[in-house]
C-alpha cells in the first residue's frame, strides 16, 4: 500500500464544529435499529445525520448522532415519504474539543448499563484477529482513518500502534453470535448495541461470551482479548 495514501491528510469536517482531525475521534458506541432489509436492486437511498447530544468533558466531548438511512421511493418526496431502512446511534469521544456547554439531550439508548447475566456464559466463540485487519477493513469499509495504519498517527493520538475499527469489532460479535447459534438468521437481528471498552490490537484473539435469554428474544454479551480484558461491553442483539 502506497505510504503516501496512508499518510495523506485526513481532516473530519463536521457542520458546527471546528477543523478536526480525525484520529482525534474514538468510537465509543454504535447502535444499529434495522426496519426494513436493504434491497439488492440498486435503489437510490438518503443519510441524514444529526447531533442529538454534545457532553462536554474534562479530556474532550462525547457527541452522540442519530443516523437514519432511508430508501427514497419513486415520484415521491424524499423528506416526507422516504421509507426508512435502519436507524444507527452513534457516541463518539472527541479527544481535545472541550471548554463550552452541554447541549442536547440523550436519547437513552445509548450511555445506559446493560450489566450481564448472574451465571456463566450458555455459549463462547473464540476467533483470532489478523495483523493486516484494519488493512482489509479500511478498503472495504471506505474508512481510511489513518489511525488505523499509521504507527506515527496512532502515538500522536496517545496509542502504542494502529487499533482495529470499532465497526470490525463489532462485525466480529455479530458473526460469533450467528456461529453460535445455528438456528438464527441474520435476517432475525432487530437491532444491536455495543460499547467499545478497550482498543483491539490487530492479530488479537477475540473471545465472545454470549447469553441467551429465557424466551430466545434477544441475546447478551462481552468480548474478551487473549488477555482477558473486556473490550466490549453493555452489548445485546435483540431479535425480530
Amino acid at each position: 500500500m502506497p505510504i503516501a495514501e496512508v499518510r495523506k491528510p485526513y481532516d473530519a469536517k463536521i457542520p458546527g464544529f471546528p477543523p478536526l482531525e480525525a484520529f482525534k475521534f474514538l468510537d465509543a458506541e454504535r447502535y444499529i435499529e434495522i426496519h426494513k432489509p436493504l434491497s439488492s436492486k440498486g435503489d437510490t437511498v438518503s443519510v441524514q445525520t444529526r447531533h442529538v447530544n454534545v457532553l462536554n468533558k474534562r479530556l474532550g466531548s462525547l457527541v452522540e448522532t442519530e443516523t437514519l438511512v432511508k430508501e427514497i421511493l419513486p415520484n415521491e418526496n424524499e423528506e416526507n415519504d422516504s421509507s426508512v431502512i435502519a436507524r444507527i446511534l452513534t457516541s463518539c469521544f472527541i479527544k481535545g474539543l472541550t471548554g463550552f456547554e452541554s447541549v442536547g439531550k440523550p436519547t437513552g439508548i445509548l450511555g445506559v448499563k446493560v450489566p450481564t447475566p448472574d451465571r456463566q456464559p450458555d455459549k463462547e466463540i473464540t476467533q483470532a484477529t489478523l495483523s493486516v485487519q484494519p488493512a482489509l477493513y479500511r478498503q472495504g469499509s471506505r474508512d481510511f482513518n489513518p489511525l488505523h495504519i499509521d504507527p506515527s498517527i496512532a502515538q500522536e493520538a496517545g496509542l502504542s500502534e494502529p487499533i482495529m475499527h470499532g465497526l470490525c469489532t463489532m462485525g466480529f460479535a455479530a458473526r460469533h453470535c450467528l456461529l453460535a447459534y445455528p438456528d438464527l438468521a441474520i435476517e432475525k437481528i432487530k437491532s444491536m448495541r455495543v460499547r467499545f471498552a478497550a482498543p483491539v490490537l490487530p492479530g488479537e484473539t477475540l473471545k465472545t461470551k454470549i447469553w441467551r435469554d429465557d424466551d430466545k428474544r434477544s441475546l447478551q454479551f462481552v468480548v474478551e482479548n487473549e488477555s482477558g480484558t473486556v473490550v466490549v461491553n453493555n452489548a445485546y442483539i435483540m431479535l425480530q
